[in-house]
């Protein structure tokens, strides 16, 4: 989801208003009869602009189309899917907690197919995460769904319905998991080039060894990492040992 600015109609008929007001009036056979419409329209228009001020609301983000890669095109033809039918799935759901969950899942779900089709070659790094995580969070949204839609509740129901909910949690922490780790090899670049140039600066005298000991690159990526760590939750344990 994503805010956008909503326009409001009614300047627009308040312009048209106004000049049919002004028609039926004052007569219209001259043209500075026109003009004096216009001016009034305009003039009208103008104040229901500032009356009725455009207004935010949250859209739907728009599904991402081909790329021209077959590859990324498969993957993002099955994610699109997943996510249309989350979307209907959502438009069942009343509760807004578990309704924020699932906008942060569609979210971190969008970045991840951002990075895919600016970064290709990293196919077989989401491939897991559209064939499966993406399917499984789906049956868990729909069962919640079908729970929630019950006439008559019960203690089970409102128990699976929980489990779900916190379920969901897992999920959006393994998503961003999963986000985080396709930066890995921009981490440790960076981190070389932090090493190579804390040498070079102490090679020529710039830096004191004293001041700042020389850190591996191992401890530069640690660093760069450091403000988003996330914890080491997994959807399916078993399907992680897996090689892509």
């Amino acid at each position: 989801m994503e805010k956008k600015l909503q326009k409001s109609v009614v300047p627009i008929y308040a312009f048209g208003g106004a000049w049919l007001v002004y028609a039926l009036l004052f007569p219209m056979y001259k043209g500075v009869h026109y003009l004096a419409a216009l001016a009034l329209s305009i003039a009208v228009y103008f104040i229901a602009g500032k009356l009725c001020p455009p207004k935010e609301v949250w859209v739907e983000k728009a599904l991402f189309g081909k790329t021209g890669n077959e590859r990324v095109d498969s993957l993002l033809e099955e994610a699109n899917a997943s996510i249309k039918n989350l979307r209907t799935l959502r438009s069942r759901i009343t509760d807004q907690e578990v309704l924020s969950k699932l906008y942060s899942i569609e979210d971190v779900t969008m970045e991840i197919l951002g990075h895919l089709i600016e970064n290709p070659g990293e196919v077989s790094s989401v491939r897991r995460f559209i064939n499966y995580y993406l399917p499984t969070t789906e049956k868990l949204v729909s069962a919640y769904c079908d729970l929630a839609d019950q006439k008559v509740g019960s203690e089970n129901i409102t128990v699976t319905m929980g489990k779900i909910s916190q379920m969901l949690d897992t999920i959006l922490a393994a998503f961003h998991k999963q986000y985080d780790s396709l930066f890995e090899s921009t981490a440790l670049d960076i981190g070389a080039e932090i090493t190579v140039m804390q040498q070079i600066l102490t090679s020529e005298g710039l830096l004191k060894p004293e001041a700042g000991e020389l850190k591996s690159d191992a401890d530069n990526v640690a660093d760069f990492n450091s403000a988003a760590e996330l914890t080491g939750l997994t959807l399916s344990p078993e399907l992680e040992k897996e090689n892509v």
